[in-house]
């Protein structure tokens, strides 16, 4: 793809909001290059960044509007605190590959007065 071509694409897309997109579209023609990827690769490459970008931003923005008062990772949560956890459960949530489609996990007490813990998965 020749400059002026990259900088037409890349105004479209802006235009059509896919900013993240556009913001990549340097990198992953790069990568397609080098990897001699086909074109509907190379738009597979490009729209998946898009939608794993939205997505972490809707999980963010829904975080930050619950008003939770504290995020805990699973590294870090004490088992030890809540007795009725299924242990095994809970290792099978951290190790699954369903971690990719469902990024948070609010695990609420036997007592709905207490605070949930929110465990945010981390890569």
């Amino acid at each position: 793809m020749n400059v002026g071509t990259n900088m037409l694409l890349a105004g479209n897309l802006k235009d059509l909001s896919l900013m993240h997109m556009a913001a990549n579209l340097d990198h992953v023609t790069r990568q397609a290059r080098e990897n001699a990827l086909d074109y509907s690769e190379f738009l597979l490459e490009l729209t998946e960044l898009e939608l794993h970008t939205r997505l972490e931003g809707r999980l963010k923005r829904r975080i930050r509007d619950a008003h939770f008062p504290m995020l805990k990772t699973l590294e870090n949560f004490d088992c030890e605190a809540a007795p009725g956890l299924d242990r095994r459960v809970l290792r099978e949530l951290a190790f699954s590959e369903a971690k990719t489609f469902l990024p948070t996990v609010i695990m609420f007490p036997k007592n709905l007065n207490s605070t949930p813990a929110i465990g945010k998965w981390r890569k």
